[in-house]
């Protein structure tokens, strides 16, 4: 189910379409954005830094005109910064060369679909648990853990004037190990829609590892 953020999103979006297209019967217009929210744990040798929480918006335009295509980004979701990422795009395309296939699917097409998260995303006292298992294992096989987690949920719409709606949200589980004993470092990553401990247990054991059998003890 999408919620009311990503509704308001999108029907302002659509409505910026109305506008644009209440001027300019005869361009295609189409807006893509993306979404993101998430919490970001850095390790600096066994040690963790607070976690930081972000929210992104990025809204890419793309115009066709008599086969000639422009495109425009903007970062902000104000209706006017919207409107004029649609202009330039728009003046953008009458520099470019004209090409056979540029334009939009006739077909309306309306979809939507969600990666369900298995359980709270951004449980601040559950991803700490799981932070210091791993530097629990790295303290006992004596290396220095270091890296990255973040967890995202992240959200693609798109709207056009061919009466084209899709949706699509889904989180995302980014995990990068550094293991270093003396000057000999070993590496672990994973990225999944899902947490899967065995495998994030795997990449750890492969990243400390590498450290362990080539460094001395520390």
């Amino acid at each position: 189910m999408i919620d009311r953020y990503l509704e308001d999103l999108k029907d302002n979006l659509k409505s910026c379409l109305s506008k644009f297209s209440s001027h300019n019967r005869k361009v295609e217009v189409e807006l893509s954005a993306w979404y993101q929210e998430s919490q970001s744990y850095r390790l600096a040798r066994n040690e963790v830094i607070q976690p930081q929480t972000e929210k992104s918006v990025r809204i890419s335009a793309r115009v066709i005109s008599e086969k000639k295509t422009g495109i425009a980004v903007t970062n902000s979701i104000l209706t006017e910064d919207i409107l004029s990422a649609i202009e330039t795009a728009y003046d953008l395309s009458k520099s470019q060369k004209p090409r056979v296939e540029a334009g939009l699917p006739e077909k309306p097409h309306k979809h939507f679909s969600q990666i369900e998260a298995e359980g709270p995303l951004f449980n601040i006292a559950k991803n700490f648990e799981r932070i210091n298992d791993w530097l629990l294992f790295a303290k006992e096989a004596r290396v220095f853990l270091s890296g990255k987690f973040q967890i995202s949920r992240q959200a693609l719409i798109v709207v056009n004037t061919k009466d084209t709606e899709t949706v699509h949200i889904f989180p995302l589980i980014k995990i990068e190990f550094i293991a270093e004993r003396d000057e000999i470092s070993g590496f672990g990553s994973y990225i999944s829609h899902q947490f899967e401990p065995f495998i994030i247990m795997n990449e750890l054991e492969r990243a400390v590892s590498k450290a362990s059998h080539y460094g001395k003890v520390v």
